[in-house]
C-alpha cells in the first residue's frame, strides 16, 4: 500500500479489496433473505402452543340408530337339523335357522359347572424305571492316530 496521499494504489491491490466486498456484500444478502424468506430466526414449533386455532366439529342432529342395535345385540348360532324343535325358545339374543331348546334350562347363579354322569378310568400306571446310565467319566484316551510316513 502507498504511504502517499497523491500516490493511486495499485491496479492488483484495487482489484483485491473490489473482490472482498462483493463477496461480503453477497453473504450478507444471503443471511438477510434467509431471515427475512426463509424464516431462520423462528423458534421450533417445540416452543409453540400446539393447539390449532380451529376445530372441525360433526354434529349428528339425528338420533343414533347404533345405540338400539348395541343394546340387543342379534348373535346368529347355526343349529343342527337332528336337534331342531317345533317349539321355539322364550326369551333369546340369538336367532337361528331352526328353533332349539338348551340343553339345560335350568340357568342357576353358581360358578361350578352342573356336571351329571361317571366316567370311568381307563389309565393304568407304569412302573418308571430310570435310563441306564453309561459310565462316561472319565474319559476314555483316543486310540493313536496312525502315521501317514509310517509304511
Amino acid at each position: 500500500m502507498s504511504t502517499h496521499p497523491h500516490h493511486p494504489m495499485p491496479q492488483a491491490e484495487t482489484s483485491h479489496i473490489t473482490l472482498a466486498a462483493v463477496v461480503t456484500l453477497t453473504i450478507h444478502l444471503a443471511v438477510v433473505a434467509g431471515i427475512i424468506w426463509g424464516k431462520w430466526l423462528e423458534t421450533p414449533a417445540i416452543f409453540q402452543n400446539t393447539k390449532p386455532k380451529e376445530r372441525l366439529v360433526t354434529v349428528r342432529l339425528l338420533a343414533e340408530p347404533e345405540l338400539e342395535a348395541k343394546a340387543n345385540p342379534q348373535i346368529f348360532v347355526p343349529v343342527d337339523p337332528n336337534v331342531a324343535t317345533e317349539e321355539a325358545p322364550k326369551q333369546t339374543e340369538n336367532y337361528s335357522n331352526a328353533n332349539s331348546l338348551a340343553a339345560n334350562p335350568e340357568i342357576g347363579k353358581t360358578d361350578t359347572p352342573k356336571i351329571e354322569g361317571e366316567q370311568k378310568s381307563n389309565v393304568t400306571p407304569t412302573p418308571m424305571t430310570p435310563a441306564p446310565r453309561h459310565n462316561c467319566w472319565p474319559p476314555s484316551p483316543l486310540p493313536p492316530n496312525p502315521s501317514p510316513h509310517a509304511q
